[in-house]
C-alpha cells in the first residue's frame, strides 16, 4: 500500500480486498476493522511529507483469532520503463492474492534481476500475458486502457480501482496476447507505484527474441497516476 500526505492511497479498495480475503477464512468481513484501525494509529507517527510502502500482514492465531502486524519503509517512485523477461506461469503462483504465493513471486523477480532484467512476466504457452511478479498488466490502445478480468489470477487493487473510477476509459478484455504489444503500449502497475511503462519483453536470458511495445509518453502515464493517487496535476 502507498501512504502519502497522511493517507493510504486507494484505501476503500484495499479494505474491500482484505475483507474478501478473511471471508475466505470463514471470518466475518467486518473483522478487518480492528487491524485496520491499528494500522492507522501506527501510521500517524510517520512523516506525512514522505511516501511510504506499507504492508498490513494478517493471519490466524491458534484459536482462529485474527492477528495483524504492520510493516512500513520509505518509498521513492521509479518511473523508468521496465525490461521484462518471460516466464511460464506455475499453477501455485497464480491466485487472486499475490501474498498467498509471495515466495514464488519474490524468487521469480530476484532471478530476473540477477539475469539483468527488472521483473518477470508470466506468459502462457499460447502467448497470453497474465501478470508480472509484482504487478498487473495493461494494454494502452489509443487513449484507453485494457486489462483482463482477474478470473483465477491476480485480483489487483489497482485494476479494480481504475475500472470502477474510470469505467469509460479502463475496460476489461478477455485476453492480452503477446502479438498485441507491437502495435499497442504495454504497462504494468500496482497500488504502490501506479502505472509504469514496459520497455521490452524478452523470451529468454540471451534476449535473442525481444518484443518491443509501442512507446508511451511519460507525461501520459504521470497524468494517470496523478488522477489515481489524487496528487495535484
Amino acid at each position: 500500500m502507498r501512504y502519502q500526505n497522511g493517507n493510504i492511497a486507494l484505501e476503500p479498495f484495499h479494505k474491500r480486498r482484505l475483507a474478501k480475503a478473511i471471508r475466505h477464512w470463514g471470518l466475518k468481513p467486518h473483522g478487518i476493522e480492528a487491524p485496520w484501525n491499528m494500522l492507522n494509529e501506527q501510521l500517524k507517527a510517520l512523516d506525512s511529507r514522505n511516501i511510504y510502502r506499507v504492508k498490513l500482514l494478517i493471519g490466524l492465531g491458534e484459536n482462529n483469532q485474527l492477528c495483524a502486524h504492520v510493516f512500513h519503509k520509505l518509498h521513492q517512485d521509479n518511473t523508468a520503463p521496465r525490461r521484462l523477461i518471460r516466464r511460464r506461469p506455475h499453477s501455485n503462483q497464480l491466485s487472486p492474492y499475490k501474498s498467498s504465493s509471495y515466495d514464488q513471486h519474490f524468487l521469480a523477480r530476484r532471478e530476473a534481476i540477477r539475469l539483468g532484467w527488472d521483473d518477470a512476466i508470466y506468459i502462457t504457452e499460447k502467448g497470453s500475458l497474465l501478470e508480472t511478479s509484482t504487478a498487473a498488466i495493461f494494454i494502452k490502445s489509443d487513449d484507453d486502457l485494457f486489462c483482463v478480468r482477474h478470473g483465477d489470477f491476480l485480483d489487483s487493487v489497482l485494476k479494480n480501482t481504475l475500472r470502477e473510477r474510470f469505467p469509460n476509459k479502463v475496460k476489461f478484455c478477455r485476453d492480452i496476447h503477446l502479438s498485441q504489444i507491437h502495435s499497442n503500449g504495454l504497462l504494468m502497475g500496482n497500488a504502490l507505484q501506479g502505472l509504469i511503462a514496459v520497455d521490452s519483453v524478452s523470451d529468454n536470458p540471451k534476449a535473442s527474441t525481444k518484443h518491443t511495445p509501442l512507446g508511451i509518453e511519460q507525461k501520459w502515464i504521470d497524468h494517470w497516476n496523478q488522477r489515481l493517487f489524487g496528487e495535484p496535476s
